[in-house]
């Protein structure tokens, strides 16, 4: 642990200051942070697209004074991310805390306190040998005043493990700020949930380990009150609740797991009898809320159209009640109260353009950082004051790709030759040259949908004159209902939607279907090569960037997630396995895998691509030895990017 502290603090060490200042004088030259203008459309360099955000997390103090950010470095021998805090009153600056974007990668921030920051970071490691790398997260607390990083785990925190070494994987699970307590946070940390004294590097148990509990929720005192478990190689999940200053926890829900009867708590209201959890509403995840202490139904307080809502409780500095949600997939902050809903209106009317998504605010209510955003603007921070009325640009997270008019996607509904609604987006190039070579990205991941935000890979396409089709077939997670619709059928009615979608537009004259390319990312990297083994007329190529490739030994050994989709035993889940299935791909495939990605193994990546090698002499390989699931380096995107230009240029050779 104190050398990955001094990983993480030795650029910014007192013999490095002033290089660190320098650096960022260079990037906080044009207000805080570096602002551009739209200019004419041209040719992008691939660099400019492959480049990692140079803001992310900007987070506002609880009293309005500082602003805290992670800056991305690109030095020649230094590349990274620094923490910065600029004193909003005075304009200075520090940067107490830098780490290489090879080794951590900045996960979240949130201020505790005025002074204290906690930062959650995220890293790779391989465990088991079988299953690729393994996500590792850690946590720190950046007092800005003094300048100390801490970590927060401790190791009284292992006394329910045998041995000294143990460290557990996961270390940033935080199960509840106590905003109130200006010490202290609750941290589940390997079963149990800590109460920990940030300043004293100390801990207690909270909750000790309980069989079948996984996720624990507290009350607004702290006190764990309500958890939820699924039992190991079973698809059935429980929610538990218990009653206040009680210790017996009680059965309130059993469900399946995959199905759409779910409860999922979030947490308590002001009111420690009222419990919050999300359940189905028409389809989506919605939140309720319930009295346990009466027999009263539990009633609607949010949802959100077309949309699953899933996050954490967000309560009023003031009144304690519970006002909103903080969305899990983009760290938005969303209300059902009311209060910032005069701000929003008139942030619609100022940037129309773009979805404006509040992501900080003081404890007052008075200061807020919002981001605006497009599919085809990578985002822009703003910093808002709402007594003074003001609205000021302070940042945005690609600077470079900003100065570049992009094509605006668009969402659409396609019907399949059954009648069901096929969700999907579409992004075109912006010239009058039709039929275009095509990209289709279909959906393989039952819990996420494609969005009409920003997206590198799909600008950086469009750049080059393909088409792009985002597909939803039946079982992707636009719902339950959405989901239930595709159970058993990646192969059958799933295939078809894609089949469906796509020969829509290529008779309405814009995609030209001699010339389509599949491909994906992680779980749509698998959908992608099944396209090519079910709809193999349909393609001249595919595309699998750190995808799930070896779905029959998951379905068999270990994952709940593919035994459901695929249903039991090794031959059924084979069809849906494209490692197993390799030989029978006949279109050129292009692998491209991280050795520190998550997803798969890199030596299954390497498998894969040499059985389909077999048979298309035209399939590559590139593996990235840095590279993550989420290629959080420039280097990898670029690498990534320029194969996936090359290949293209090769297999559907596109008109220059």
């Amino acid at each position: 642990m104190k050398l990955l502290l001094s990983v993480l603090v030795s650029f910014c060490s007192r013999a490095n200051r002033f290089r660190c200042f320098s650096i960022y004088l260079l990037l906080l030259c044009c207000g805080i942070y570096p602002l551009t203008t739209n200019a004419t459309v041209e040719p992008i360099p691939v660099e400019v697209f492959g480049s990692i955000p140079d803001v992310t997390l900007l987070q506002i103090s609880p009293d309005a004074k500082h602003l805290a950010s992670f800056v991305r470095v690109n030095l020649d021998d230094v590349k990274g991310f620094a923490l910065n805090v600029t004193n909003l009153e005075n304009g200075e600056k520090s940067y107490p805390l830098f780490t290489k974007n090879d080794v951590y990668i900045p996960n979240w921030m949130v201020w505790k306190n005025e002074e204290l920051l906690l930062v959650g970071v995220r890293f790779p490691t391989r465990i088991f040998e079988d299953f690729g790398q393994t996500p590792e997260t850690r946590m720190f607390s950046v007092n800005i005043r003094s300048g100390e990083v801490k970590s927060v785990y401790n190791k009284r925190m292992n006394n329910n493990f045998d041995g000294a070494n143990f460290v557990p994987l996961i270390q940033d699970d935080v199960v509840h700020f106590l905003p109130n307590d200006h010490d202290h946070i609750l941290l589940y940390v390997a079963g149990a949930v800590h109460k920990v004294n940030l300043y004293k590097n100390s801990s207690s148990y909270e909750q000790r380990p309980e069989a079948g509990l996984q996720w624990y929720y507290s009350d607004e005192s702290g006190r764990v009150r309500a958890g939820f478990g699924t039992k190991y190689k079973e698809t059935e999940a429980t929610t538990y609740y218990r009653k206040p200053g009680k210790r017996k926890w009680n059965k309130i829900h059993t469900f399946d797991y995959f199905g759409n009867e779910g409860m999922y708590p979030l947490g308590f209201d002001k009111d420690p009898n009222v419990l919050l959890y999300l359940v189905d509403h028409e389809g989506f995840l919605s939140v309720y809320k319930k009295n346990m202490a009466t027999d009263a139904a539990g009633e609607l307080i949010y949802s959100r159209p077309g949309r699953d809502v899933n996050g954490s409780l967000v309560h009023d500095s003031t009144t304690g009640k519970a006002v909103g949600i903080k969305e899990s997939y983009n760290g938005a902050f969303y209300f059902w109260d009311g209060t910032f809903d005069a701000l929003l209106a008139g942030l619609a009317k100022a940037l129309p353009n773009t979805s404006n998504e509040i992501y900080s605010y003081s404890k007052d209510k008075n200061s807020y950082i919002v981001m605006a955003r497009s599919s085809n603007e990578a985002g822009t921070y703003y910093l808002g004051n709402r007594k003074a009325g003001t609205l000021k640009a302070i940042a945005q997270r690609n600077a470079a790709l900003d100065r570049f008019t992009l094509p605006r996607s668009k969402s659409v509904i396609v019907k399949a030759v059954d009648g069901f609604d096929i969700h999907g987006i579409l992004t075109f190039p912006e010239t009058s040259t039709k039929p275009l070579p095509t990209v289709v990205i279909p959906n393989g991941n039952m819990w996420s949908s494609h969005t009409e935000t920003f997206n590198y890979l799909v600008q950086f396409l469009t750049n080059r004159g393909y088409a792009v089709l985002q597909i939803d077939p039946r079982g992707s997670g636009k719902g339950h209902q959405y989901s239930a619709e595709g159970t058993g059928e990646m192969t059958g009615k799933a295939q078809q939607d894609i089949v469906d979608f796509v020969n829509y537009y290529v008779k309405k004259g814009l995609v030209d279907g001699s010339k389509i390319c599949a491909m994906g990312e992680g779980m749509n990297g698998q959908m992608a090569m099944v396209s090519l083994l079910y709809s193999s007329e349909m393609y001249k190529c595919g595309v699998a960037i750190n995808s799930v490739l070896d779905v029959a030994r998951r379905s068999n050994d270990y994952d709940l997630y593919w035994a459901q989709r695929v249903g039991d035993g090794y031959q059924n889940a084979r069809k849906y396995s494209p490692l197993q299935e390799a030989k029978n791909i006949g279109a050129p495939v292009l692998v491209i895998h991280g050795k520190k990605s998550s997803t798969e193994s890199w030596d299954v990546a390497e498998k894969f691509f040499n059985r389909v090698k077999k048979k298309n002499k035209q399939s590559r390989l590139l593996i990235l030895d840095d590279g993550d699931n989420n290629f959080s380096r420039s280097e990898d995107r670029v690498s990534a990017l320029r194969a996936i230009e090359e290949f293209l240029l090769l297999t559907l050779k596109p008109k220059q």
